[in-house]
């Protein structure tokens, strides 16, 4: 065999490859023996036909098979002489076999990239580790005292910060209903029987804060301004006059903290209680800590590699995170027609996150094969449980989805990531 590598550019490189008629007539004449001993030819008994009368009739299905053996043979081989180490392969053309029996084909693929590392020690990184005071403890006392309360209807007074009123509402935007103008607007647009929380942002902005003071049966006219990054593109920085009704009022009341609540929620005491608080926010505390060292670490590693990456990765990466984006979008409320107009915008953080994620993809795994990190089965298989967990199955379902897939190798560069990350952590040093 011999092959030549052709540079397409910094991570793409073309394989020609030329197999030897000796290696092709190997397996031409394996393939017509196998041939042979299944093939019904009129004149003679099955499997006794001669291997030149065999070759004859099924000429073209042989030497089908043959391309189908000689393909990932000597491509595997011409990667393996070559030391490539292959990311993915882009194009792979059709064997030509020539009249000689010698034969022809090429492999485009992308590679890993070679690039220098900076260093990755002695890190300078600032981080703060918050302390957890009374105050915080007794705001999550607060919260949970909040999660409790209960709502009793109180139609003969005024709605105060904390009610909630019943709405009957619709929607105006210069003069037009906003069903009609912007028909996307669905809930937004018109409704009956909306509660809203004196206390904090409605599914329309500010809706609350704007009902204090009315009663039962008190009509009024209210302005509401959409913010700028509102989920619906129209309604950005958007005045809408909405018209109010209001139909009902509840007033809040609050839940004690007394032996009922404490059994509900077991917790045998205040202090159990308290306790249970300071070890959740410290918690908290350690991996917001955690999560500024990894900010702080990742920014100085795209700041200071220089690195091409395989565009086929980044293309890869990036339709996964358009697919991602667009599914926050939509949780967010954001319709089809939204996504569907916003396209290029959305495109654009795509691929701007895919870059990013594809160079410390690259900048990660040679930092832990620099440090001869290794990944044990047990790694895999815990990390494979984590992923099933998420996606309510089994973790053999989704073992068995990833080798189908062949994305098992991400789970283990991931984990290769992880530690490459965690030995940057350890190796830092506060300013």
């Amino acid at each position: 065999m011999k092959f030549s590598v052709k540079n397409i550019d910094k991570c793409r490189r073309k394989i020609e490859i030329k197999i030897p008629s000796s290696d092709v007539t190997n397996e031409k004449v394996k393939a017509v023996s196998i041939y042979a001993k299944h093939a019904n030819i009129p004149g003679f008994r099955k499997g006794k036909a001669p291997l030149n009368v065999v070759e004859k009739k099924y000429n073209k299905e042989i030497i089908n098979d043959v391309k189908e053996q000689l393909l990932p043979m000597f491509y595997q081989k011409a990667i393996k002489e070559s030391e490539l180490k292959v990311v993915n392969v882009i194009e792979c053309s059709e064997i030509n076999i020539s009249s000689d029996l010698s034969a022809t084909f090429d492999v485009t693929i992308d590679i890993y990239p070679k690039f220098k590392l900076p260093k990755y020690t002695d890190i300078s990184i600032s981080t703060t580790l918050d302390e957890v005071t009374e105050k915080d403890i007794d705001e999550q006392i607060e919260n949970l005292l909040n999660q409790f309360s209960t709502y009793e209807v109180m139609n003969e007074k005024k709605i105060e910060f904390g009610d909630m009123g019943q709405l009957e509402y619709e929607a105006f935007i210069d003069g037009q209903a906003l069903r009609d103008v912007i028909p996307e607007s669905k809930g937004l647009a018109s409704g009956k029987d909306y509660w809203v929380s004196a206390d904090e942002h409605s599914f329309i902005p500010d809706m609350g804060h704007k009902i204090i003071g009315l009663s039962v049966d008190d009509e009024k006219e209210i302005e509401i301004t959409f913010p700028k990054s509102f989920m619906i593109n129209q309604l950005s920085e958007k005045k809408v006059t909405y018209k109010v009704k209001i139909q009902s009022i509840k007033i809040k009341i609050k839940a004690k903290l007394d032996d009922d609540l404490l059994k509900k929620i077991q917790v045998e005491s205040i202090e159990q209680l308290k306790e249970i608080f300071r070890d959740q926010l410290n918690q908290q505390a350690k991996n917001k800590e955690l999560s500024e060292k990894h900010e702080q670490i990742i920014s100085y590693l795209l700041k200071k590699t220089k690195i091409d990456v395989p565009e086929s990765s980044v293309q890869q990466q990036t339709r996964e995170m358009m697919y991602t984006l667009a599914r926050q979008k939509m949780m967010a409320g954001a319709s089809q027609n939204d996504l569907s107009n916003d396209q290029e915008k959305l495109l654009i953080e795509a691929k701007e996150k895919a870059l990013e994620n594809v160079k410390l993809k690259f900048i990660g795994l040679s930092i832990a094969d620099e440090q001869n990190f290794t990944v044990a089965d047990h790694e895999i298989d815990a990390e494979i449980a984590q992923i099933a967990y998420q996606q309510k199955k089994k973790p053999e379902e989704v073992k068995s989805e990833m080798e189908k897939n062949s994305t098992l190798e991400s789970v283990e560069e991931q984990i290769k990531f992880n530690k490459a990350l965690e030995f940057m952590i350890e190796k830092s040093k506060n300013k």
